[in-house]
């Protein structure tokens, strides 16, 4: 029983894990997206 126990806390913290590194993942990507739409207005700018 204990075992069960374990491997399903185990399971819950990689899934907390996995959640923080996604919510990262997404913070850098919209941040990315913001740089690029920046970035390509300046480009629109200069022509």
């Amino acid at each position: 029983m204990e075992e069960e126990k374990k491997k399903e806390g185990a399971v819950e913290k990689s899934g907390e894990v996995v959640g923080k590194a996604a919510k990262k993942g997404a913070d850098v990507v919209k941040g990315f997206g913001k740089g690029l739409v920046k970035g390509f207005k300046k480009e629109e700018e200069k022509k």
